[in-house]
């Protein structure tokens, strides 16, 4: 009786640590929990391109039409917001190739997604704009203090 107890506690502790790692994924989407500003040019602003996105080829084709685009390219964005049109025009500048896309899985075990990425290099791979298949981006990371 013992030992059929712990089974039934052993597979509801797994049960709930599942649930627990899948929530944040349904809340917040292939990227899990936002990173949090530790300084003013550093965090991560989220963006839905409402896309599909299945090749790094894919990817390049969709950061290259940035060229193709005027700065205020998300719905909604303000005008002013110089720090999201300058990472715009960085990705725009980048001549990126297949080499510098990056690939990973987005971690959860159920809503699981190719992520596709590039380091931005005016700030020295330490900012990264990413899409996933279901075209949500993050541009996530520090750039300059």
């Amino acid at each position: 009786m013992k030992s059929k107890n712990l089974v039934i506690i052993g597979i509801l502790i797994l049960v709930l640590a599942i649930t627990i790692n899948e929530s944040r994924f349904i809340a917040w989407g292939p990227f899990g929990v936002p990173e949090k500003p530790n300084s003013m040019n550093c965090g991560e602003d989220r963006y839905d391109f409402k896309l599909r996105i299945d090749s790094k080829g894919n990817f390049l084709n969709f950061i290259k039409s940035f060229e193709n685009r005027s700065i205020n390219i998300y719905e909604g964005m303000p005008q002013d917001d110089r720090f999201r049109e300058s990472i715009i025009q960085w990705i725009k500048g980048g001549n990126f190739n297949l080499d510098d896309v990056s690939v990973r899985n987005s971690g959860s075990l159920l809503f699981s997604q190719k992520i596709y990425g590039v380091g931005i290099p005016e700030c020295k791979s330490s900012l990264f704009f990413e899409i996933s298949e279901n075209g949500y981006a993050s541009v996530r990371g520090c750039c300059g203090i």
